[in-house]
């Protein structure tokens, strides 16, 4: 087993540990569930007020089967009834004992509950409702506890002959299990839950910290990429079980709207980071278009939740959630079968959060009972899953430091007199036929981009003529300056001959080419920009030019550059790609030259 296999194992069996004891530690002990003990009425439009509800036959509940509720997504309101007589004949309600009424699940977006007094007055007189509301929907007037779910104080002065009604109403998932609990038997329940989410949380905060400081130290965009999908997920994942709830306001970001909108925003991060993590664009082509469907329906999805259809965007959410597992492990396996080695830390870090994904789908639709450790189980998943992934974006920073160090060792090891241009101190065509080849086959190898620029010095052979090679040699010193500006420590630049350079830049695509093309260009433009003072001699010594004087060439005279950009393709060998960045090269010169042409 590699270590950095063994890492990832260790890191698994860390998290289970700290998992194991709260998913054993079972609500249903001490607490009651309620849903054997309760009826259920669907109120299909939502009109039903509780003086409608206590005036309607007993005929119109129904007993509710199992130990949970699965409402569904129907976005129906559902008022529940439980007697208070059978609880306290049961022995279930204890009037000496202060006790809860409790909801397993967070992001319930309106949740009523009307609990019976015992009335003061004449005997037979029926009891006085005490009305306590709960949930999302009640930003800012919510009666319930602070916690994480919808938590209810049970009155001291319930009656105990008659019926507690309970209103719930969500656009989002309406599946929980409600369950009584006497008020210190349960808070132990409270502070495990507490415990693990605040674990999570530290995990993600603390990988999330991580790779920022890699991010700011290396300038790698990948750790950036990996700190905005670390980011999205958990403010996803806080808002799906209920920790902004301890924020020190509410506000519409806090909402059932928000818990939705955050689910496409999570969708599109995740797509996002394994998009760049696998490098599907080089790996996996034929998956590209299962991204771009899914993005298009993540934005459909916001579009939806913006114009107030939350019903019909909870729908396409799960839907969506449900075969976005399936893209991932494609993704990775096309990738591997290509010869991605990476692709194995993305099936390792996202395994467990893609299953739970897919289950957690098939839960908001009512096809997998509730539970609240399988809530909270998504979260622990996307924590996992983000200490993984650090370890393999530190695994990929000990890969490419292996491969820049060892093509800066290539380096040094070829240089010598023989492989450097003496004029401009850059490498020469020799030195570039060594090292072009194994910068290929490297960047093969890894999985990753490899750019190359190819440039030529317009009108160089006039220039020549006209002021003479001394100009001639300070024109390639100045652009040789120019080029050493722009390039990494990692880069290779080289003079091919006359007035012909190529550049070969480690983990740079076309785009990041093209930019430090445009760079290069505009530099060495700006040689020739308020030469002063006119040499009458012609020309200065190339030795004791400055470029930031700008005293480097004499009025009159005038260069620029054709730049070629290209980069490494799945079937390109050496000659292939030089080839493809010559042509370009000949493009932006044909065009007109001072331009940069990419193929």
């Amino acid at each position: 087993m590699s270590r950095q296999t063994a890492r990832f194992s260790v890191a698994a069996c860390l998290l289970l540990f700290f998992l194991f004891p709260f998913a054993t530690y079972a609500l249903d002990h001490p607490a009651v569930l309620l849903a054997p003990h309760a009826e259920v009425l669907v109120d299909v439009n939502g009109d039903l007020d509780f003086n409608d509800i206590l005036e309607l036959d007993n005929g119109r509940f129904s007993p509710v089967s199992g130990n949970s509720f699965r409402f569904g997504l129907r976005g129906q309101a559902y008022w529940i009834r439980v007697s208070t007589r059978r609880l306290f004949d049961a022995g279930l309600i204890d009037t000496e004992r202060p006790g809860v009424l409790a909801f397993d699940y967070a992001p319930l977006q309106f949740v009523d509950v009307f609990f019976p007094i015992q009335s003061s007055g004449v005997s037979g007189d029926g009891p006085t409702y005490t009305r306590l509301s709960g949930g999302w929907g009640y930003a800012g007037r919510r009666d319930d506890r602070t916690f994480v779910f919808p938590v209810f104080a049970i009155p001291d002065s319930i009656d105990t002959d008659s019926e507690i009604y309970i209103r719930v109403a969500s656009e989002l998932s309406a599946n929980f299990r409600l369950f009584l609990a006497p008020s210190d038997a349960f808070r132990p329940t409270e502070l495990s839950i507490i415990l693990f989410l605040g674990l999570l949380t530290g995990v993600m905060l603390a990988m999330g910290l991580y790779n920022l400081v890699l991010f700011v130290a290396l300038r790698d965009r990948m750790y950036l990429r990996y700190l905005v999908y670390v980011s999205v997920m958990f403010a996803y994942q806080a808002q799906l079980v209920g920790l902004s709830r301890f924020l020190p306001f509410e506000s519409e970001l806090l909402s059932s709207g928000s818990v939705v909108a955050w689910t496409f925003v999570a969708m599109m991060a995740a797509l996002a980071f394994s998009w760049a993590f696998l490098s599907v664009p080089h790996t996996a082509k034929k998956v590209r278009p299962l991204y771009y469907c899914f993005w298009t329906i993540s934005a459909i999805g916001l579009v939806l939740v913006v114009a107030g259809r939350l019903r019909e965007a909870n729908l396409v959410a799960h839907g969506a959630g449900i075969l976005l597992p399936f893209v991932g492990f494609t993704a990775a396996g096309v990738s591997y079968r290509n010869g991605s080695r990476v692709s194995l830390y993305f099936i390792a870090a996202s395994t467990v959060l893609l299953v739970s994904v897919f289950v957690f789908g098939l839960r908001g639709y009512g096809i997998v009972p509730h539970s609240y450790q399988l809530t909270h189980a998504f979260f622990g998943a996307a924590a996992l899953e983000a200490l993984l992934y650090s370890f393999a974006m530190a695994d990929r920073l000990r890969t490419l430091r292996r491969e820049h160090t060892g093509l800066a060792r290539r380096a040094r090891e070829l240089s010598d007199e023989a492989l450097t241009d003496e004029l401009t101190g850059l490498r020469n065509r020799r030195f570039f036929n060594r090292v072009f080849p194994s910068a290929v086959e490297n960047a093969r190898t890894a999985r990753q981009p490899l750019g190359l620029l190819y440039i030529y010095v317009d009108t160089f052979k006039t220039l020549n003529d006209t002021h003479g090679h001394a100009c001639g040699d300070m024109v390639l010193r100045g652009l040789a300056i120019a080029v050493q500006r722009n390039l990494r420590s990692s880069d290779v630049a080289c003079r091919l001959g006359g007035d012909e350079f190529a550049l070969i830049l480690p983990g740079t695509d076309a785009r990041s080419g093209g930019l430090i093309a445009e760079r290069i260009r505009g530099d060495f433009l700006g040689l020739w920009s308020g030469a002063t003072p006119p040499l009458a001699e012609g020309c200065i010594d190339p030795d004791t030019m400055d470029l930031d004087t700008q005293r480097v060439f004499p009025v009159g005279m005038a260069c620029s550059l054709s730049v070629g950009v290209t980069e490494l393709r799945r079937d390109d060998t050496p000659r292939t790609l030089l080839s493809r960045g010559d042509e370009a090269m000949y493009s932006a010169k044909v065009d007109g030259g001072n331009r940069v042409f990419s193929a």
